[in-house]
């Protein structure tokens, strides 16, 4: 958005928009467990589920991003994905651009509230992973974060 000034994490990122929410709410992705939850109940998960990815990107933001050495926030993000920091900005994109790991479990577990994550040997076992346990980060809004932008793959049969 060239032209506007950025705004400031905190008040950016505090409360998901309505469009992440109503883009959240989607009626086929109840239809796997059989019954089909009403409309009230599906804007309150797509709600939990926004504040959830809105936190992850704060967490991004706070922890990496925002440091005043660029290249220190890449090598503490090499560091904590478990992957070998380069000498410079780009060495450690690349490295990080290698490492298959979940982002929900990734930040849970640098949070302190969930177990060591899984670094996985490749995007279809961390596809097959995160598809099967709901842990789908949506791209939308991993573009928020350059940082954890990186950590996206693609996977086949992810909506």
């Amino acid at each position: 958005m060239a032209g506007q000034p950025k705004q400031d994490a905190n008040d950016a990122k505090a409360e998901p928009c309505e469009e992440h929410i109503k883009a959240a709410v989607r009626p086929g992705k109840y239809a796997k467990a059989g019954a089909k939850p009403g409309l009230k109940a599906r804007k309150e998960a797509a709600r939990q589920s926004a504040a959830r990815y809105a936190s992850i990107i704060e967490y991004f933001d706070a922890t990496y991003e925002s440091t005043q050495d660029k290249l220190a926030g890449w090598h503490l993000l090499c560091e904590h994905v478990g992957v070998d920091p380069g000498p410079s900005i780009l060495e450690c994109r690349k490295a990080v651009k290698e490492a298959f790991i979940n982002i929900f479990d990734f930040v849970d577990y640098q949070k302190g509230g969930g177990p060591r994550f899984t670094s996985f040997p490749g995007a279809k076992a961390l596809s097959k992973y995160s598809i099967e346990n709901n842990k789908v980060f949506p791209i939308d809004w991993a573009r928020e974060s350059p940082m954890l932008s990186l950590l996206l793959r693609k996977f086949s049969g992810a909506s």
